[in-house]
């Protein structure tokens, strides 16, 4: 998100301990962890389970978690 403009760290806003990486947000991230486990069945993931996971799967965590959400928006 920092190299996008979207955010003014490279460290993610939502754990505090990492770096913002799709890695790190979609696999790792502690913030996600309920989440990640209700979208996929699991804590964590590693990075060779990544070509596995449902691109449906993917989206659900993706709209889900609300890291793209705008906050100027009104849903």
């Amino acid at each position: 998100m920092f190299k996008i403009g979207q955010s003014e760290t490279y460290i993610y806003t939502k754990c505090k301990l990492e770096v913002e990486t799709v890695e790190h947000f979609i696999l790792k991230c502690i913030g996600y962890i309920n989440l990640r486990m209700s979208v996929f069945g699991y804590f964590e993931l590693g990075i060779k389970d990544m070509p596995s996971l449902s691109p449906v799967k993917l989206i659900e965590f993706i709209d889900k978690s609300g890291r793209f959400c705008r906050e100027d928006s009104h849903d």
